[in-house]
């Protein structure tokens, strides 16, 4: 709880049109939440999959005593994707809900494909969930087919680095090969040297490197249970795989290099998807059209 934080909402009261809380079950978030309501105050909630079902006592006694009464009474609530949709109804009951994505500045594109080399890269932290090993045992699988393509890994470790070196030691690929991490300002030059980029993450709720690849018109890969998946689906902005499955990941991969025309042409629907959908200004423009919706 903090005190303070209530304290200065009380004095500024007055200076608010709408408040926008970003709250999960803590009390720090949903007191003022709460403060705003009786101060009949316009609330926007948005709770970046915090809210989901869960059995333990004490959460159930928070939602029973707090958090469906407060978000109900919200004016709109915010979700991220399709899942944290799913569970915030699950523990709102059947309250409707408006979809505000995350956004990425929306970079130049690249000015020209490389043509040679090609490169495959996976560009993300070496943690279990990222599955950077699932890259490697792709990559072998293609090396032999491919022999003119590098088969990149970028990024700091999150625990699977040892493994991934004695992976790529083992493989007998010349083209493989892990290049260490990088800052973040190199990111966006670095995948815009890539051929094509690949997230095989499992459970990605909102991956922003995939976001900033295809920003600058690189074309992407990503799993089937990424929180995006069906959005760059329906927009042909981006190649789905099966999640956890090296065959899928393996013909993927395999048909954006056999079809560099075909790829071209996704990883310009993808520069269209960030510009009217997840860049920076596409989000500023929806919470404007939110807020005023509601203005006090």
């Amino acid at each position: 709880m903090s005190a303070g934080l209530l304290i200065w909402m009380t004095r500024r009261a007055s200076h608010f049109d709408v408040v926008h809380v970003h709250t999960g079950r803590d009390l720090t978030g949903l007191a003022a939440l709460q403060l705003a309501q009786i101060l009949r105050l316009p609330t926007v909630v948005q709770t970046h999959g915090m809210v989901t079902p869960d059995p333990r006592p004490a959460a159930r006694a928070l939602d029973l005593v707090a958090t469906r009464r407060l978000l109900g009474r919200a004016k709109v609530r915010l979700t991220l994707n399709a899942r944290e949709e799913s569970d915030l109804r699950a523990v709102l009951g059947q309250q409707l809900v408006t979809p505000l994505y995350n956004g990425v500045r929306q970079a130049d594109a690249r000015t020209s494909v490389p043509s040679s080399p090609r490169e495959v890269l996976f560009l993300a932290r070496l943690h279990p969930r990222k599955r950077p090993l699932l890259f490697v045992h792709a990559a072998v699988r293609l090396a032999k087919d491919y022999p003119d393509v590098f088969w990149t890994i970028v990024g700091p470790d999150g625990g699977e680095l040892p493994a991934v070196l004695r992976a790529v030691a083992d493989s007998g690929v010349p083209g493989l090969r892990y290049e260490g991490a990088i800052p973040y300002e190199a990111v966006l030059p670095r995948l815009s040297q890539a051929t094509i980029y690949v997230l095989p993450s499992v459970d990605e709720p909102f991956p922003m490197t995939l976001l900033e690849a295809l920003s600058v018109g690189v074309p992407s890969i990503c799993m089937s249970d990424c929180g995006i998946a069906d959005i760059l689906t329906g927009l042909g902005a981006a190649k789905i795989a099966e999640t956890d499955d090296v065959d899928a990941l393996t013909a993927s991969i395999r048909e954006l290099l056999d079809a560099p025309e075909d790829a071209q042409a996704m990883a310009m629907a993808g520069r269209r998807a960030v510009r009217d959908h997840f860049s920076i200004e596409a989000v500023v423009d929806k919470l404007e059209t939110v807020y005023a919706a509601h203005l006090r």
